[in-house]
């Protein structure tokens, strides 16, 4: 039976969703109290509130850094929460084009935005500690910022982002997720990457592999991409 694609992308964001998330929850159980939503409705009158896999879009006080969970078109302005220590993120089909209200917070589990067709300056994020970044169709071309962040696991799924070579110089980098980053075809700084074992490469334009021979990587794909039409004798650590 041949399996769509977009099922495959589908569990793929799943499986990393629950993993975040039960981290979020473990977090959520020692809340201090709740943020009132009131203030940032106040400032996006348009906003319509989602549900994130069945939770409400909430803001909670947890050890005196702010869980921030919120979706829904018509959210563009988040300033009413930028003076907060942020300690984790999750937008999803929000407008926001920027991510300065993070901008006075420096460590962060987790930051993971999906559906943000507007955002496209990531720059503030420069020198914060980010141990998890998720990009999912999102309008970021420029990913320079990163080399600044011990990132361990990074994702930018669907894309229009054409270099990434600032990944290159992240050596804590374990897991590259580039799932539909059509114009995405040099991987050349990914391979002195000492830590990295998970690449995802699937409908990229990825042709050599020819530089990952030295790598011990535990997951490669690459379907759909031109490098899935060539022999690749490479075996990796099952």
């Amino acid at each position: 039976m041949k399996i769509n694609k977009y099922v495959i992308y589908i569990v793929i964001i799943l499986l990393t969703a629950i993993l975040f998330f039960f981290g979020i929850n473990k977090l959520h159980s020692v809340n201090n109290k709740n943020y009132n939503l009131d203030t940032l409705k106040a400032v996006n009158p348009d906003w319509r509130p989602n549900t994130i896999r069945g939770r409400d879009s909430s803001i909670n006080f947890v050890n005196n850094k702010l869980v921030v969970v919120l979706s829904g078109p018509g959210l563009t302005d988040l300033s009413p929460i930028d003076s907060y220590n942020i300690g984790a993120v999750i937008l999803c089909e929000v407008d926001i084009d920027n991510l300065d209200f993070l901008k006075k917070s420096t460590n962060f589990d987790g930051v993971v935005i999906s559906i943000a067709p507007a955002l496209k300056d990531i720059s503030v994020l420069h020198n914060k500690r980010i141990k998890t970044l998720i990009l999912s169709n999102v309008a970021v071309k420029d990913i320079s910022v990163l080399k600044t962040i011990p990132l361990e696991n990074f994702s930018l799924r669907s894309s229009e982002i054409i270099d990434i070579s600032p990944l290159g110089n992240i050596k804590s980098l374990r897991r590259i997720n580039l799932i539909g980053c059509k114009k995405v075809n040099n991987i050349s700084s990914l391979a002195k990457l000492p830590a990295l074992k998970e690449l995802y490469l699937m409908d990229t334009m990825v042709e050599d592999l020819s530089l990952l021979d030295g790598m011990t990587l535990d997951f490669l794909s690459i379907v759909n991409t031109p490098a899935a039409k060539k022999t690749f004798t490479k075996k990796f650590k099952s």
